[in-house]
């Protein structure tokens, strides 16, 4: 299918997926969608990421039935574990690096979903609001999904979760994350990314292709990793200089 046309069955569903599609036919609830513990998450990560020295992501985006997406990702990266939680734990400082180039794909051409902001409000910092809108002709009405954040740390991993705020326009019902960080060796990470989508429209689920899915967000992973490590290599670079001008 060339591109055009992709483009424009892309947007005939993201159109159509604006009104409440339902099926008649009873549908099982969805799967829950939960937290897997430090120890179900290193197993998971270890079984695949335990023959990786190098730089190394892989992901998975499936449909399990009820409307319902699901994302999974594994990542071995460089970096520094002890910066995590300064970072990714800012949340009002998330525009400040994880947009960069975040609607490029790799090779120059640009995603169908563009991220335009993220932010955080003086009164719930906790509170992360993304904004967006579809990069398709007559279709480029802004839109917001707004997240409740939540990070810890435990003896072995960093938690990063994000729970969609219910919006009665949304075309998704709800969007749920996390992201578990463990150190694996000097200068190592180990990173699993989790998600659940629920779509509020049968058509868009059912036709929506599964390359395009996969490329939406899951290419995107490499990009946030990539942000992630500029960011870091600045705010080090950073404690050096006020570090040496002290001294």
């Amino acid at each position: 299918m060339k591109k055009r046309e992709m483009r424009f069955f892309f947007f005939v569903f993201c159109l159509l997926s604006l009104f409440n599609f339902t099926t008649f036919a009873k549908q099982a609830p969805p799967p829950p969608f939960g937290v897997l513990s430090d120890e179900e998450v290193y197993a998971k990560l270890k079984a695949k990421l335990e023959n990786q020295a190098n730089h190394y992501i892989t992901r998975q985006v499936k449909r399990l039935g009820n409307k319902t997406v699901q994302f999974e990702s594994f990542i071995s990266c460089e970096g520094d574990y002890s910066m995590i939680p300064t970072i990714f734990g800012a949340y009002p400082e998330y525009h400040n690096w994880i947009l960069n180039n975040i609607n490029v794909k790799p090779g120059g051409d640009s995603y169908f979903i563009r991220i335009t902001d993220v932010q955080t409000s003086p009164e719930a910092r906790d509170i992360l609001t993304l904004s967006f809108h579809f990069n398709l002709p007559l279709f480029k009405m802004p839109m917001e999904r707004v997240f409740h954040m939540k990070s810890y740390s435990t003896a072995k991993s960093y938690t990063v979760e994000a729970e969609s705020v219910p919006n009665s326009k949304a075309p998704i019902g709800s969007l749920n994350a996390y992201m578990k960080v463990f150190p694996a060796g000097r200068d190592r990470l180990w990173v699993y990314l989790s998600g659940q989508s629920i779509l509020k429209s049968w058509l868009l689920y059912e036709a929506m292709p599964e390359s395009i899915l996969n490329s939406e967000s899951g290419e995107r992973v490499g990009i946030v990793v990539s942000n992630y490590q500029t960011e870091e290599n600045r705010r080090q670079a950073l404690g050096k200089n006020k570090k040496a001008h002290s001294e």
